[in-house]
């Protein structure tokens, strides 16, 4: 099955880069992939099963791709086309992971079939402009009153921010007397519908020179009111919600990111490999970085296979993704190299090298992975 789906994916993949440069000039995807019904599965990839017929395969099967080793495998694939495409389609996205995991069944029943009768955005909103993607440190509240709840906070670099209809949203609890943020313990993730609350969230896009037409975008929550049916997984505990998904859910999508990185690295070699001319010695190191590509791949899918199972260490997850992003940022500044004075005439290689910057900032920088990792050996190393 494995090779009836990347063939598959390689179909979209194609007609996906045939709209790069169109979405980067216009800053958002075209409306021919918004429109069009043969790309609906692309936007709601990342719906349960229940609520779809899935990618129909050559061979009559189908196939959901419900699993992380399944992301991994599209993402590359898709991202092989273009990552920016990839990172703006409409649908569930990143958020769809998270509502699936902790959702009730009626969050995930309004949720998911919205997507699937609209071409919709949602934002996973949990980078902060001074604290990243650090989930303890976040500074955006959610402070609760006799009338239900207050959201107030600032989010940044927030993929299609601006055009999203449904945000999930990280918030600290705060004490209602004096507002002094509780431990990340207390995290919870909030759906927020933006018709239903836009007087009071703003969202706009930043001017990016990478990944334009994702829109990555900054959203203010300026005393939002909002109610228990807004809090995800309501259902459950509050140990078993909030902070718990959100630290499930960075682990899941890390060989994500990290695939992200392998497609567009793969891309920017083969451009480079048939439309340039090459001295021995790059081809020699091209053919270098293809070794370093597999061995990356190996390790996101390591990494996959173990949130598969139940296993949410972050070692491989933290390794995969910091692999993957040091091989990019290598490709694409040989690759700068390489073409030289005649990267002008080449405006996809061009956008790809621009592309690139920002997916090592996705998920978590390197340098915070290289401690995740360097963390998980040192409490290996005390056990022995």
């Amino acid at each position: 099955m494995n090779d009836l789906v990347k063939k598959l994916l390689k179909g979209y993949s194609k007609e996906l880069r045939n709209h790069a440069l169109e979405a980067d000039r216009n800053q958002r995807p075209p409306e021919i992939i918004l429109n069009d019904p043969h790309f609906k599965p692309l936007q709601i990839y990342k719906t349960p099963p229940k609520y779809w017929d899935g990618f129909k395969l050559e061979n009559g099967e189908k196939w959901y791709g419900n699993k992380s080793i399944d992301s991994v495998v599209f993402t590359e694939e898709i991202c092989y086309g273009d990552p920016t495409l990839y990172l703006s389609l409409p649908g569930p996205s990143l958020a769809g992971t998270l509502v699936e995991t902790l959702g009730s069944v009626e969050q995930q029943d309004t949720f998911f079939e919205y997507f699937i009768k609209n071409v919709e955005w949602s934002a996973f909103c949990l980078t902060e402009p001074s604290t990243g993607t650090d989930a303890t440190s976040i500074q955006t509240n959610i402070k609760k009153t006799s009338k239900g709840y207050i959201l107030n906070g600032h989010k940044r670099f927030i993929a299609n921010g601006s055009a999203a209809k449904w945000f999930l949203v990280f918030a600290k609890t705060v004490n209602s007397t004096t507002a002094s943020a509780t431990n990340a313990v207390h995290i919870e993730a909030l759906m927020v519908y933006h018709p239903k609350h836009n007087e009071n969230l703003y969202a706009f896009p930043d001017q990016m020179m990478g990944q334009r037409a994702a829109r990555l975008s900054q959203i203010h929550f300026n005393d939002l009111k909002l109610t228990e049916e807004n809090i995800l997984g309501n259902h459950l505990p509050p140990l078993k919600r909030g902070f718990r998904g959100c630290l499930k859910t960075l682990i899941n999508i890390r060989p994500t990111t990290a695939a992200m990185a392998i497609g567009t690295a793969r891309a920017v070699i083969d451009y480079l490999k048939e439309n340039l001319t090459l001295d021995p010695n790059e081809e020699i190191l091209l053919s270098k970085m293809e070794w370093d590509l597999q061995r990356a791949r190996l390790i996101a899918y390591k990494a996959a296979y173990d949130v598969d199972h139940g296993d949410y260490s972050p070692k491989y997850s933290s390794m995969s993704k910091q692999y993957a992003c040091r091989l990019l940022t290598n490709v694409t500044k040989e690759g700068t190299r390489i073409a030289g004075s005649q990267i002008g005439d080449h405006p996809l290689l061009e956008k790809w090298m621009r592309d690139a910057r920002l997916i090592e900032f996705m998920s978590g920088s390197s340098n915070v992975h290289r401690r995740e990792v360097g963390n998980h050996i040192r409490l290996s190393s005390a056990t022995l």
